[in-house]
C-alpha cells in the first residue's frame, strides 16, 4: 500500500488506481490477519475504498461472492 496521496486523494481513488494497474479486489480479515481473493471482480467495484459486508463461500484463500453491500454504518 502506498501512503495516502500517492495514488489518489482518498481511499476510493487509491483503490481504483491499484485495480487499473492490475491489482485485484480482495477481503482483509483483520482479526485473523488474512487476505482473501474475490472470484467476482465486478460486484465489489462500486464499493471501492469502503468497508463492505461480503456474502459467499470460502474455499482456501478465495471467497466465491454471492453479494456485496455496504457495511453497517458506511
Amino acid at each position: 500500500m502506498i501512503a495516502k496521496g500517492g495514488m489518489g486523494k482518498d481511499d476510493r481513488e487509491c483503490t481504483l488506481a491499484c485495480i487499473k494497474k492490475g491489482a485485484t479486489f480482495g477481503f482483509v480479515d483483520a482479526d485473523r490477519k488474512r487476505f482473501y481473493q474475490l472470484d467476482d471482480q465486478d460486484a465489489p467495484a462500486p464499493y471501492a475504498g469502503r468497508k463492505v459486508r461480503i456474502q459467499g463461500r470460502q474455499q482456501g484463500d478465495t471467497i466465491y461472492v454471492t453479494s456485496v453491500r455496504p457495511a453497517d454504518g458506511d
